[in-house]
């Protein structure tokens, strides 16, 4: 059962900027964000926009400031990858959750009461809210999973519910946040879709959704038993089934492919409308990126590029330790260096991301997660 608490005050604050939202200004573009742990709700590692840093500038990379989180409660501290949107990046600060200006590392809120002492955090920002996700420190068995939206400008709480096990991922698409939670010991692997202004659940069904992905709308779900099915991020609807057990891993930039593990730990390419395999790979899964030309790969043996169309090898670099790759201003940042998206030579020895947290490359800077605090380079 999950307890829901709304603010009356926030949810017409959204009802009202939804209605300002459908008019027509003069206002400029909004800024290029990273949403999603992944980028966004495709979790493609890859950021079309970013031309600032790339081969010609990253070499001249210089930290411009440093976020260092207040300090939470001992044994309960976990920093995340941050997320950033409209000219803030978000970090876990003091347990609970803070916004720093991307210019200048300036702390501009800081809510440190609403998720204190919670782990295994999750932040995404959609539709003006920070999102973020957690479950107690000293949940033993079976802790329940807390997801709270914050006014991403202000840090004002808009709405919280409480689900009753863990929540592993959330991805927010189509107006919708759709969570991932589990519950150990009642081996239950349960999909709930919420609509992302308010918390208010539409839709739940049984099911494993592997990483969190939503290929225009579309997630792909393994089931608890066999086969595997895709459904619509706004309904919880089946679009159609597959008697194979794919895991979804990302999807392509434009929406239309699901790249998969199979049981044999396969790679493959899917067609997101109907689930046909498109090509497949043996023994080729890892943690991926995709470009909407090339599909990265990090696993043991090094990464390796596929050609997103045809899935054949395009260049290989061993010796590579497994990370998240992730693809900005062509290049592909992975744990010990940088390499060349293109043909995957070495363009920097220097790394800005780990096996635990990957770059973000975004709106000409570069945030790394050093410890428990984050940094900002700019060349």
């Amino acid at each position: 059962m999950k307890k829901h608490v709304r603010s009356a005050g926030g949810v017409i604050g959204l009802a009202l900027a939804g209605v300002l939202a459908g008019l027509p200004s003069p206002a400029r573009a909004a800024a290029p964000g990273w949403t999603h742990d992944g980028f966004g709700p495709g979790n493609t590692g890859y950021n079309a926009a970013e031309s600032v840093v790339n081969a010609g500038t990253v070499k001249k990379l210089k930290l411009r400031w440093r976020a260092t989180p207040r300090p939470g409660t001992d044994g309960c501290l976990e920093q995340t990858t941050p997320v950033v949107a409209d000219g803030r990046m978000f970090m876990v600060d003091g347990g609970g959750v803070g916004a720093y200006d991307v210019r200048t590392g300036r702390r501009l809120w800081s809510d440190t009461a609403v998720m204190r002492e919670m782990v295994h955090r999750t932040m995404t920002v959609a539709g003006g809210l920070l999102i973020t996700t957690g479950y107690s420190c000293y949940g033993v068995s079976d802790p329940s999973g807390h997801i709270v939206a914050l006014d991403a400008k202000t840090g004002a709480v808009r709405w919280k519910l409480l689900e009753g096990s863990a929540t592993e991922s959330v991805v927010a698409d189509s107006g919708m946040l759709v969570s991932y939670s589990v519950c150990e010991v009642c081996s239950s692997h349960r999909i709930s879709g919420y609509r992302a202004g308010d918390g208010t659940e539409v839709w739940g069904r049984e099911g494993v959704l592997a990483s969190p992905v939503s290929a225009g709308g579309r997630l792909l779900v393994t089931g608890t038993e066999k086969g595997s099915f895709a459904v619509a991020a706004t309904t919880g609807e089946v679009l159609w089934r597959s008697g194979i057990r794919w895991s979804v891993l990302a999807s392509n930039p434009a929406s239309d492919q699901f790249y998969v593990r199979g049981p044999d730990r396969r790679l493959a390419a899917l067609n997101a409308s109907n689930g046909t395999v498109l090509w497949s790979v043996p023994s080729a899964e890892g943690q991926v990126a995709a470009d909407g030309r090339r599909v990265y790969v990090s696993r043991d043996d090094g990464v390796t590029a596929y050609d997103a169309v045809t899935g054949r090898r395009l260049w290989h670099r061993a010796g590579v330790p497994v990370s998240r790759p992730v693809r900005a201003g062509g290049l592909l940042y992975v744990a010990g260096g940088i390499l060349s998206a293109a043909d995957g030579s070495l363009v920097m020895s220097a790394t800005y991301s780990s096996a635990e947290h990957h770059a973000v490359v975004v709106g000409g800077r570069v945030f790394r997660v050093k410890g428990y605090e984050v940094q900002a380079y700019t060349p």
